[in-house]
Parts: C-alpha cells; structure tokens; sequence
C-alpha cells in the first residue's frame, strides 16, 4: 500500500535464502518471528533478521500441545 508499511510474517517457516529476496523485493520494516526451537536458534534469527533487513522483530512464541 502506497505510504504504507510492510511486516513479514514468518508463520511456520524456518531460515530460507529466499528472505533475502523478500527483503529486497518488498522492504519490510519489521518481522514477527516463530520462536520454536526446532526452526530458529539464536544463530538463525540473526541471518533471517539481516536477510530481511528488518530494524524490529517480534517472537512470536508458539505454545505445543501433546498429540
């Protein structure tokens, strides 16, 4: 949107080249982030976070539930 602002939203997604695209293609300012352990460690949201070139990223803790 014209004037507007763009937040990527990583969902269900762990680090992947192609966020470097992302953020060049749609500069986000900011990211909301999945937390879990098997998708990001610190080492990964820190590439996913330069990829992106976000300046402000929000972890989004997802709580799992026995199946």
């Amino acid at each position: 949107m014209p004037g507007g602002f763009t937040v990527y939203h990583a969902g269900d997604t762990a680090l992947f080249s192609d966020m470097k695209l992302i953020g060049e293609l749609y500069s986000p300012c900011g990211a909301i982030a999945d937390r879990r352990p098997f998708h990001y460690g610190a080492r990964e949201a820190a590439h996913a976070i330069r990829f992106l070139g976000v300046k402000h990223v929000v972890p989004m803790p997802m709580l799992r539930f026995p199946c």
